[in-house]
């Protein structure tokens, strides 16, 4: 069986719980439900409020720090450009100071590396030839190798085909060409001849 429909609504029961103070109070937008919680201090401001008076107080200190008097006479304004003038010979001899010091620092970091790069290397290379051992320096070695290409490319240049060397060659090419050609020639007879059919007319010679 259905159960009865209540006397009273979802709302009612809702209103009245929210008159009797068991459930805070509540806003309705359309479908949507928001409760209303209350602060603990009402009367305390938002926290972003008392950011930025603070920020405002710190920005006020800062242009009173840095805020400069108005010159009264030709005198004061003189001495006021004139302290200006050696403050900015100041920062910019001090920027110039950092900068110079930043670079002498690199200079040595890459001369200690370098030292070190050259006291840890050696100059001699350690080949063994015919059962006795050679010391040769890196040097010697490289010229050792370039004059071997060297040579090299020499016997390749004085290698000169002379006229019967010529003669040879073109023979030797021709004989391959015919011995190539005959091959090809039976071995095409062949293939003929296996793929005729034995009661094809003129396979037994007629």
């Amino acid at each position: 069986m259905s159960q009865p429909r209540p006397d009273r609504s979802s709302d009612d029961i809702l209103t009245q719980l929210r008159d009797e103070g068991v459930l805070p109070g509540l806003k309705r937008r359309d479908n949507a439900v928001a409760f209303q919680v209350p602060t603990e201090n009402p009367g305390t401001p938002p926290r972003h409020q008392d950011r930025l008076k603070k920020m405002e107080r710190r920005l006020e200190e800062r242009r009173e720090k840095v805020k400069k008097s108005c010159p009264e006479s030709r005198g004061d304004l003189k001495k006021q450009l004139s302290d200006a003038e050696v403050r900015r010979q100041e920062l910019l001899d001090e920027k110039t100071a950092r900068i110079s010091k930043k670079f002498a620092e690199k200079a040595a970091q890459i001369k200690a590396k370098k030292e070190a790069s050259r006291m840890t290397s050696t100059a001699f290379l350690i080949t063994a030839t015919s059962d006795s051992d050679v010391i040769a320096t890196r040097a010697s070695q490289r010229t050792k190798q370039l004059e071997k290409r060297l040579e090299a490319r020499r016997a390749r240049v004085a290698k000169k085909a002379t006229v019967d060397a010529l003669e040879t060659r073109q023979n030797l090419a021709a004989e391959r060409r015919q011995e190539h050609k005959l091959a090809t020639v039976s071995k095409a007879k062949k293939r003929v001849r296996f793929s005729l059919p034995d009661d094809e007319p003129g396979s037994d010679g007629y």
